[in-house]
C-alpha cells in the first residue's frame, strides 16, 4: 500500500511539473505580442522560464523515482526551492502590491489576462503545491552549513540590488507616471 502511495504521489508530481512545462510555451508567445524582446529583461519571464526548467527536469527525475524506488537529488531539491520561491515572490508582489496600485478589477487584470493568468497565477501554485506537497524528500537543511553562512556585516551591505527591487521599483514608477 505503501508503494501505491508513492507511485501515486510521483504521478500527480510529474503531471503538476509538466503542466508547467506545457503552460510555458502558451504563455510565452502571449508575452511576446506584448513586449517582443525586451520580456527577457522582467523578472517574471526569466522566473517562469527557469521553473519550467527545472520542472522538465524534476518530472523526468520523478520518473525515473518511480522505476528504480530513489529520491531526488539534493540539488535538483535545492533547485525546485529556488524555482518555487522565485515564482511565490512573483505571486505576492502581484498580490500585494501591483494588483493593489492598479485599483479596481486590478486582480482580475493581473491574475487572469493574457500570459499573466500562466505567469503571475497558475504557474506559481502548481509550482508551489508540487514541491511542498508532493517532492517531501528529500528534506532540505534548515540552516546551511558554516561553510555557506555570511556574517552579520556582509548581510546589511549587499553588493547589489536584488532584481525583484527592481522590478518592483519599474512598476511603480510607469504606474505612477502613466497617473500624472
Amino acid at each position: 500500500m505503501e508503494k501505491f502511495k508513492d507511485t501515486c504521489r510521483r504521478l500527480l508530481s510529474i503531471a503538476l511539473n509538466l503542466f508547467v512545462l506545457c503552460m510555458e510555451p502558451i504563455a510565452l508567445p502571449l508575452s511576446w505580442d506584448w513586449g517582443q524582446e525586451q520580456i527577457f529583461t522582467f523578472y517574471t519571464e526569466d522566473s517562469n522560464i527557469f521553473a519550467a526548467a527545472v520542472c522538465t527536469l524534476v518530472a523526468l527525475w520523478q520518473l525515473r523515482c518511480i522505476f528504480t524506488g530513489g529520491e531526488l537529488p539534493v540539488w535538483l531539491k535545492k533547485l525546485k526551492f529556488m524555482a518555487t520561491s522565485c515564482l511565490l515572490l512573483t505571486f505576492m508582489t502581484v498580490v500585494l502590491v501591483l494588483a493593489p496600485m492598479v485599483g479596481e478589477g486590478g486582480l482580475y487584470l493581473l491574475l487572469w489576462t493574457s500570459s499573466t493568468r500562466y505567469h503571475h497565477l497558475l504557474n506559481p501554485v502548481l509550482v508551489f503545491v508540487s514541491f511542498v506537497f508532493l517532492e517531501r524528500e528529500p528534506r532540505l537543511p534548515a540552516r546551511l552549513p558554516p561553510s555557506h553562512q555570511t556574517s552579520a556585516a556582509q548581510n546589511r551591505f549587499p553588493a547589489r540590488m536584488p532584481a525583484h527591487h527592481s522590478t518592483v521599483c519599474r512598476g511603480i514608477c510607469s504606474y505612477t507616471s502613466k497617473k500624472g
